[in-house]
């Protein structure tokens, strides 16, 4: 692909991790979220929690909260879902859950590629920008932190439900917001460049005849487009298979 190509399909990769704990995902361990939940915490648009009950725990079942945050954020402007923080427990004053103390790892350890299987096997159309770091201190002691990317390819719904990060929550979205997403999807971006190759003097009729290549690019993100029409016209001569210079050309 020529570098004019590359330059479309840039996104912008917003480190939430370094924001909120000071590393960089991959770089995180086990220690710096019992270090970060020594002090108290509340959720907002980018950042969700996710307690785990070990008496009454079900990692497929809880699993689903995960992915419903996961989607919210995609819809949104992306953010981190921690799975395994404290317990919240509500203010009196502000209602607001606040986040502090021991961990509530989970006790199920499962592989990055099945987890990250998952989310992209419950979330429509599928996913982009997600990845998962797993914190262990133990065999039974596990967190997993989600990074997730503000989705170039949204709006995503998970169990046919469009979901959002307003006020701090996971909500379903409203129509309008919805309604809102669906008109910044564009149209498909297709460049079409066309290449001298050669032109020969006819010597009898005293006319050139030029061979023209003619290039199209497609840098759709997910956009498929068939049966494309392009349209070459000339005010001087004609094209030598076509009549009428301006009838146009199908691929």
């Amino acid at each position: 692909m020529s570098s004019f190509g590359v330059n479309h399909l840039k996104t912008i990769m917003i480190h939430f991790s370094t924001n909120i704990f000071g590393k960089q995902l991959i770089d995180l361990v086990y220690q710096d979220l019992v270090d970060y939940f020594a002090e108290e915490h509340g959720e907002s648009n980018n950042i969700e929690f996710k307690a785990f009950s070990i008496e009454h725990g079900n990692f497929n079942r809880d699993f689903k909260g995960v992915i419903r945050a996961i989607c919210a954020l995609l819809n949104s402007e992306g953010g981190i879902v921690v799975t395994g923080a404290p317990l919240g427990v509500e203010d009196p004053e502000t209602h607001e859950k606040k986040f502090q103390g021991d961990l509530s790892p989970v006790t199920e350890y499962k592989e990055k590629d099945v987890v990250i299987n998952k989310v992209s096997d419950s979330i429509s159309p599928l996913p982009v920008g997600v990845r998962v770091q797993i914190l262990q201190r133990a065999a039974n002691e596990n967190i997993y932190v989600f990074e997730v990317q503000s989705s170039p390819y949204k709006p995503h719904q998970f169990e046919n439900v469009y979901l959002v990060r307003l006020d701090g929550q996971t909500k379903p979205a409203p129509h309008y917001f919805i309604e809102a997403l669906f008109r910044r999807i564009t149209f498909p971006n297709i460049e079409g460049y066309i290449k001298f190759n050669v032109a020969n003097l006819h010597q009898p009729s005293a006319q050139y005849y030029i061979d023209l290549t003619v290039f199209l690019f497609n840098f759709s993100r997910l956009q498929n487009e068939e049966n494309i029409i392009y349209r070459l016209m000339t005010t001087v001569g004609h094209f030598q298979s076509q009549a009428n210079s301006q009838q146009p050309y199908n691929l």
